[in-house]
């Protein structure tokens, strides 16, 4: 069945659109609901077919990507690939396997990025986790928030532990105490 308003290279496999839910973008200009698959014409006709994209959260949105998840209400995840925004207000703008799980957290992009407490922020690079409220990442790799308004700079294995500290960047370097800093080892 074609889909209302979509592009006329694309048919929709599964037909399954329920009223009152919000739509999702695939390549194409093509617009479905909920998981679906499409059929598509691509380059110079040459058939594809496209997983796409899950909202179930309300007025959530995933405006492009593949296998991308808005499941919290006012969730959103504008690109990339297997990216889940789970909570209200979560945000994610694009990456690879990058999860954010709770109230209002943010993640630019990378890969496999996580965070799972309220305000949490990971710029980029790929498995940061943020576990403190409010804590932030704003990128570099393996690197850990995990009190409160804690932050990494950047680095590699890099973990601030004490609430408002923070790691500036190197290698293997924690910010342990309250309001403590660290950064520079290689």
């Amino acid at each position: 069945r074609r889909l209302r308003g979509a592009a006329s290279s694309c048919q929709e496999l599964s037909f399954r659109m329920p009223p009152h839910q919000d739509y999702v973008g695939c390549a194409y200009t093509c617009y479905v609901v909920r998981w679906t698959i499409l059929l598509c014409l691509g380059l110079f006709g040459i058939p594809s077919v496209r997983a796409v994209n899950s909202v179930t959260g309300n007025q959530a949105v995933v405006a492009g990507g593949d296998l991308n998840t808005a499941a919290g209400d006012y969730s959103s995840v504008l690109g990339g690939y297997l990216n889940t925004a789970q909570w209200l207000y979560d945000s994610i703008q694009g990456g690879y396997g990058n999860t954010a799980n709770a109230y209002a957290g943010a993640i630019g992009g990378g890969r496999y990025n996580y965070m799972d407490i309220a305000y949490a922020t990971i710029g980029g690079g790929r498995i940061n986790t943020a576990t403190g409220f409010a804590s932030v990442i704003a990128g570099g790799q393996y690197n850990f928030a995990e009190d409160s308004h804690s932050s990494v700079c950047g680095g590699t294995g890099n973990t601030a532990r004490g609430m408002y500290s923070t790691v500036v960047g190197g290698n293997s370097n924690t910010a342990k105490g309250s309001g403590s800093v660290a950064m520079g080892q290689l």
